[in-house]
């Protein structure tokens, strides 16, 4: 298995290298910005986090836990790094909905 999963992921390495490298020669664009840069560091990182997160024997414990602690991640610094303001405000409306749905929730975010 290990095996069949570096192939696939050196061949869409090498297309997307591929692919950058015609649109930077043909149309002289250049198609990655430092936010770019931000999102695989951030996605880098909590992968990272998330290998190292210790394991508590039970599966089902360890899938909620880890899938709460990458998504509060993921969540965090979405809204430190402010990388995607659509995704942000996307966000911040869905919070805005559940706040009307339960109307328990006490903080305000704005």
């Amino acid at each position: 298995m290990a095996g069949a999963a570096f192939a696939t992921g050196g061949s869409i390495i090498a297309y997307n290298i591929a692919k950058y490298i015609f649109v930077w020669a043909k149309l002289k664009l250049q198609p990655f910005n430092m936010e770019t840069v931000k999102i695989v560091l951030t996605i880098s990182a909590i992968f990272f986090v998330s290998n190292i997160l210790p394991q508590s024997g039970s599966a089902i414990f360890d899938m909620f836990y880890k899938t709460l602690t990458v998504g509060l991640m993921f969540l965090f610094s979405l809204f430190y790094l402010k990388i995607n303001p659509e995704i942000l405000q996307l966000v911040i409306s869905g919070y805005k909905k559940g706040k009307e749905f339960l109307p328990f929730w006490k903080n305000n975010i704005e």
